[in-house]
Protein backbone atom coordinates (compact mmCIF):
# COMPACT_ATOMS: atom_id res chain seq x y z
CA UNK A 1 0.00 0.00 0.00
CA UNK A 2 1.37 3.40 -0.98
CA UNK A 3 1.09 6.21 1.51
CA UNK A 4 0.15 9.57 0.04
CA UNK A 5 2.31 12.55 1.02
CA UNK A 6 0.82 15.12 3.38
CA UNK A 7 -1.59 17.58 1.81
CA UNK A 8 0.75 20.48 2.57
CA UNK A 9 3.58 18.80 0.65
CA UNK A 10 1.28 18.11 -2.31
CA UNK A 11 0.34 21.79 -2.31
CA UNK A 12 3.92 23.12 -2.55
CA UNK A 13 5.15 24.25 -5.94
CA UNK A 14 8.30 25.74 -7.41
CA UNK A 15 7.44 29.15 -8.88
CA UNK A 16 9.09 31.63 -11.19
CA UNK A 17 9.55 34.49 -11.80
CA UNK A 18 10.00 35.23 -8.15
CA UNK A 19 8.90 38.86 -8.43
CA UNK A 20 5.33 37.58 -8.95
CA UNK A 21 5.43 34.82 -6.33
CA UNK A 22 4.14 36.82 -3.36
CA UNK A 23 5.82 37.23 0.04
CA UNK A 24 5.99 33.55 0.98
CA UNK A 25 6.65 32.13 4.45
CA UNK A 26 10.34 33.10 4.76
CA UNK A 27 10.98 34.57 8.27
CA UNK A 28 13.27 37.46 7.34
CA UNK A 29 14.27 38.44 10.90
CA UNK A 30 14.59 34.94 12.35
CA UNK A 31 18.21 34.38 11.14
CA UNK A 32 19.32 37.67 12.68
CA UNK A 33 17.79 36.78 16.04
CA UNK A 34 18.55 33.06 16.22
CA UNK A 35 21.70 32.61 14.14
CA UNK A 36 23.47 35.95 14.33
CA UNK A 37 22.06 36.48 17.85
CA UNK A 38 21.40 40.16 17.37
CA UNK A 39 19.79 41.86 20.36
CA UNK A 40 16.26 43.09 19.72
CA UNK A 41 13.36 44.91 21.27
CA UNK A 42 9.72 43.97 20.88
CA UNK A 43 6.75 46.30 21.19
CA UNK A 44 3.76 44.04 21.86
CA UNK A 45 1.19 46.78 21.27
CA UNK A 46 2.49 47.36 17.73
CA UNK A 47 3.85 43.84 17.07
CA UNK A 48 7.05 45.67 16.15
CA UNK A 49 10.45 43.94 16.30
CA UNK A 50 13.65 45.95 15.95
CA UNK A 51 16.92 43.99 15.70
CA UNK A 52 20.25 45.78 16.13
CA UNK A 53 23.67 44.53 15.03
CA UNK A 54 26.40 44.02 17.65
CA UNK A 55 28.20 47.07 16.21
CA UNK A 56 24.95 49.04 16.75
CA UNK A 57 25.19 50.64 13.29
CA UNK A 58 22.64 48.40 11.55
CA UNK A 59 18.98 48.32 12.55
CA UNK A 60 16.50 46.01 10.84
CA UNK A 61 12.87 46.29 11.83
CA UNK A 62 9.57 44.59 11.13
CA UNK A 63 6.89 47.25 11.56
CA UNK A 64 3.41 45.93 10.69
CA UNK A 65 1.78 49.10 12.02
CA UNK A 66 3.34 51.23 9.26
CA UNK A 67 1.31 52.19 6.20
CA UNK A 68 4.07 52.36 3.59
CA UNK A 69 6.31 49.46 4.58
CA UNK A 70 6.67 46.30 6.63
CA UNK A 71 10.48 45.98 6.78
CA UNK A 72 12.92 48.82 7.38
CA UNK A 73 16.71 48.74 7.15
CA UNK A 74 18.59 51.68 8.71
CA UNK A 75 22.37 52.05 8.60
CA UNK A 76 24.38 54.61 10.58
CA UNK A 77 27.97 55.72 10.20
CA UNK A 78 28.37 55.80 13.98
CA UNK A 79 26.31 53.97 16.62
CA UNK A 80 25.33 57.24 18.29
CA UNK A 81 24.13 58.99 15.13
CA UNK A 82 20.52 60.06 15.50
CA UNK A 83 19.84 60.11 11.76
CA UNK A 84 20.67 57.05 9.62
CA UNK A 85 23.19 57.43 6.81
CA UNK A 86 20.80 55.51 4.53
CA UNK A 87 17.57 53.56 4.74
CA UNK A 88 15.63 51.00 2.75
CA UNK A 89 12.00 49.94 3.14
CA UNK A 90 10.02 46.97 1.80
CA UNK A 91 6.24 46.66 1.65
CA UNK A 92 4.66 43.47 3.01
CA UNK A 93 4.03 41.74 -0.34
CA UNK A 94 7.70 41.87 -1.35
CA UNK A 95 8.95 38.30 -1.88
CA UNK A 96 10.82 37.19 1.23
CA UNK A 97 13.74 35.87 -0.81
CA UNK A 98 14.41 39.38 -2.11
CA UNK A 99 14.24 41.00 1.33
CA UNK A 100 16.27 38.15 2.79
CA UNK A 101 19.10 38.41 0.27
CA UNK A 102 19.43 42.13 0.96
CA UNK A 103 19.37 41.69 4.74
CA UNK A 104 21.75 38.71 4.68
CA UNK A 105 24.35 40.67 2.71
CA UNK A 106 24.32 43.57 5.17
CA UNK A 107 24.47 41.26 8.19
CA UNK A 108 27.47 39.38 6.75
CA UNK A 109 29.27 42.61 5.81
CA UNK A 110 28.79 43.84 9.36
CA UNK A 111 31.31 41.15 10.36
CA UNK A 112 33.60 40.91 7.36
CA UNK A 113 33.52 44.29 5.57
CA UNK A 114 32.08 46.85 8.00
CA UNK A 115 33.32 49.72 5.84
CA UNK A 116 31.04 48.62 3.00
CA UNK A 117 27.79 49.28 4.85
CA UNK A 118 28.48 53.04 4.81
CA UNK A 119 30.54 53.25 1.63
CA UNK A 120 30.28 56.55 -0.20
CA UNK A 121 28.24 56.27 -3.42
CA UNK A 122 31.28 56.68 -5.67
CA UNK A 123 30.67 53.64 -7.86
CA UNK A 124 28.81 54.17 -11.11
CA UNK A 125 25.06 53.78 -10.63
CA UNK A 126 24.98 51.64 -13.76
CA UNK A 127 26.50 48.86 -11.64
CA UNK A 128 23.23 48.70 -9.73
CA UNK A 129 21.13 47.64 -12.69
CA UNK A 130 23.58 45.40 -14.57
CA UNK A 131 21.89 42.23 -13.24
CA UNK A 132 18.60 43.46 -14.69
CA UNK A 133 20.12 44.19 -18.10
CA UNK A 134 21.63 40.69 -18.11
CA UNK A 135 18.14 39.34 -17.40
CA UNK A 136 16.75 41.13 -20.43
CA UNK A 137 15.06 44.09 -18.74
CA UNK A 138 14.45 47.11 -20.97
CA UNK A 139 16.14 50.40 -20.09
CA UNK A 140 14.65 53.86 -20.58
CA UNK A 141 17.01 56.77 -19.96
CA UNK A 142 15.27 60.08 -19.27
CA UNK A 143 16.86 63.39 -18.13
CA UNK A 144 15.09 63.02 -14.77
CA UNK A 145 15.32 59.25 -14.20
CA UNK A 146 16.55 55.89 -15.41
CA UNK A 147 13.96 53.10 -15.48
CA UNK A 148 14.32 49.43 -16.25
CA UNK A 149 11.25 47.28 -16.89
CA UNK A 150 10.95 43.51 -16.69
CA UNK A 151 10.14 41.48 -19.78
CA UNK A 152 6.60 40.82 -18.54
CA UNK A 153 6.01 44.54 -17.95
CA UNK A 154 4.96 44.08 -14.32
CA UNK A 155 8.08 45.27 -12.52
CA UNK A 156 10.26 48.36 -12.73
CA UNK A 157 13.48 49.58 -11.14
CA UNK A 158 13.93 53.35 -11.14
CA UNK A 159 16.79 55.67 -10.27
CA UNK A 160 16.04 59.38 -9.78
CA UNK A 161 19.43 61.13 -9.52
CA UNK A 162 17.91 64.45 -8.51
CA UNK A 163 16.44 62.94 -5.32
CA UNK A 164 18.83 63.21 -2.38
CA UNK A 165 16.38 62.19 0.34
CA UNK A 166 17.63 59.25 2.40
CA UNK A 167 14.60 58.96 4.69
CA UNK A 168 12.46 56.98 2.23
CA UNK A 169 9.42 58.78 3.57
CA UNK A 170 5.92 58.22 2.20
CA UNK A 171 7.11 55.55 -0.21
CA UNK A 172 9.44 57.85 -2.18
CA UNK A 173 13.21 57.57 -2.61
CA UNK A 174 16.06 57.94 -5.06
CA UNK A 175 15.94 54.20 -5.85
CA UNK A 176 12.68 52.31 -6.22
CA UNK A 177 11.58 48.84 -7.30
CA UNK A 178 7.87 48.34 -7.92
CA UNK A 179 5.68 45.47 -9.03
CA UNK A 180 2.02 45.64 -10.06
CA UNK A 181 0.37 42.60 -11.62
CA UNK A 182 -3.22 42.98 -10.46
CA UNK A 183 -5.77 45.42 -9.00
CA UNK A 184 -5.53 44.27 -5.37
CA UNK A 185 -3.03 45.61 -2.83
CA UNK A 186 -1.78 42.04 -2.48
CA UNK A 187 -0.79 42.18 -6.15
CA UNK A 188 1.68 45.01 -5.59
CA UNK A 189 4.93 45.57 -3.76
CA UNK A 190 7.42 48.43 -3.47
CA UNK A 191 11.02 48.75 -2.33
CA UNK A 192 12.37 52.24 -1.61
CA UNK A 193 16.04 53.05 -0.96
CA UNK A 194 17.73 56.30 -0.04
CA UNK A 195 20.18 58.19 -2.23
CA UNK A 196 23.21 57.14 -0.16
CA UNK A 197 22.54 53.40 -0.37
CA UNK A 198 25.88 51.82 -1.39
CA UNK A 199 25.79 50.55 -4.96
CA UNK A 200 27.00 47.16 -3.70
CA UNK A 201 23.65 46.54 -1.99
CA UNK A 202 21.66 47.88 -4.89
CA UNK A 203 23.36 45.33 -7.13
CA UNK A 204 22.66 42.58 -4.60
CA UNK A 205 19.03 43.66 -4.55
CA UNK A 206 18.62 43.68 -8.33
CA UNK A 207 20.38 40.31 -8.54
CA UNK A 208 17.84 38.91 -6.09
CA UNK A 209 14.94 40.39 -8.06
CA UNK A 210 16.20 38.99 -11.37
CA UNK A 211 17.34 35.63 -9.98
CA UNK A 212 15.75 32.94 -12.21
CA UNK A 213 15.91 30.29 -9.46
CA UNK A 214 12.38 29.13 -8.61
CA UNK A 215 11.02 29.75 -5.12
CA UNK A 216 8.69 27.48 -3.15
CA UNK A 217 5.13 28.56 -2.45
CA UNK A 218 1.84 26.93 -1.49
CA UNK A 219 -0.28 26.77 -4.61
CA UNK A 220 -3.32 28.25 -2.91
CA UNK A 221 -1.25 31.28 -1.79
CA UNK A 222 -0.45 32.38 -5.34
CA UNK A 223 -2.28 35.41 -6.68
CA UNK A 224 -4.96 34.68 -9.26
CA UNK A 225 -3.79 37.75 -11.16
CA UNK A 226 -0.22 36.41 -11.32
CA UNK A 227 -1.05 32.83 -12.36
CA UNK A 228 -1.14 33.48 -16.13
CA UNK A 229 2.43 34.81 -15.95
CA UNK A 230 3.83 32.15 -13.59
CA UNK A 231 5.62 28.92 -14.37
CA UNK A 232 4.99 26.30 -11.68
CA UNK A 233 5.92 22.69 -11.06
CA UNK A 234 5.36 20.41 -8.04
CA UNK A 235 7.97 20.70 -5.32
CA UNK A 236 9.62 17.62 -3.87
CA UNK A 237 9.37 17.08 -0.10
CA UNK A 238 12.26 18.81 1.66
CA UNK A 239 15.29 16.67 2.41
CA UNK A 240 15.60 16.80 6.24
CA UNK A 241 19.39 16.55 5.99
CA UNK A 242 19.57 19.75 3.94
CA UNK A 243 17.10 22.00 5.73
CA UNK A 244 19.25 25.09 6.02
CA UNK A 245 19.23 28.37 4.20
CA UNK A 246 21.86 30.62 2.70
CA UNK A 247 21.77 32.80 5.79
CA UNK A 248 22.56 29.77 7.98
CA UNK A 249 25.61 29.20 5.80
CA UNK A 250 26.49 32.87 6.17
CA UNK A 251 25.99 32.73 9.93
CA UNK A 252 28.31 29.76 10.26
CA UNK A 253 30.97 31.37 8.09
CA UNK A 254 30.98 34.91 9.40
CA UNK A 255 29.39 35.12 12.84
CA UNK A 256 32.14 34.52 15.42
CA UNK A 257 29.44 33.58 17.97
CA UNK A 258 27.88 30.92 15.74
CA UNK A 259 28.61 27.36 17.02
CA UNK A 260 29.65 26.28 13.52
CA UNK A 261 31.87 29.30 12.88
CA UNK A 262 34.19 28.58 9.95
CA UNK A 263 32.57 25.22 9.31
CA UNK A 264 29.21 25.65 7.58
CA UNK A 265 26.97 22.59 7.21
CA UNK A 266 27.40 20.53 4.08
CA UNK A 267 24.99 21.31 1.29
Amino acid sequence: MTTSPPAAAQDEVHVRPRHLAGPGPLPVLAPLLHLHEWPYRYDESLAQIVATSPCRRIEIAMEPHRVFHLYRVSVRKHPTDEVPYWQATFTKETPGEIVGAFVQAIAADGYTMPEEIVAEPTASPTTAWRPLLKAGWQLKDDPDFVRLTSRDGTTSFTYSPTSTDDRCGEGVGAWMAQTTFGPAWSDQWTIVLGHSTPVRYLAILTSAIADPTPVVRHRNALSEAALPRLTTRPARPADPTRRFTAVEYTGAMFNPRHPGHGHPPRR
